[in-house]
């Protein structure tokens, strides 16, 4: 498999684009498996990434309770 690399015009576009790869992520994981793994780093490089995973919009797409 071949890795793509895509550019984003700001931190906020990548944060947004990361957290709905991982929401996608996280409903493909758990349907198939009835759990999905993540693990985040922590500081304030994925500050962007945290907010936007909590954004209602986005939040209410992950079933939290599988996720470990």
């Amino acid at each position: 498999m071949m890795a793509t690399v895509q550019q984003y015009a700001d931190p906020a576009q990548l944060a947004d684009a990361a957290a709905r790869h991982i929401v996608t992520q996280a409903e493909v994981a758990a349907a198939a498996r009835g759990r999905f793994s993540l693990v985040l780093s922590g500081g304030s490089t994925p500050r962007l990434l945290h907010q936007r995973l909590a954004s209602a919009d986005l939040r209410d797409q992950v079933d939290w309770s599988a996720v470990h």
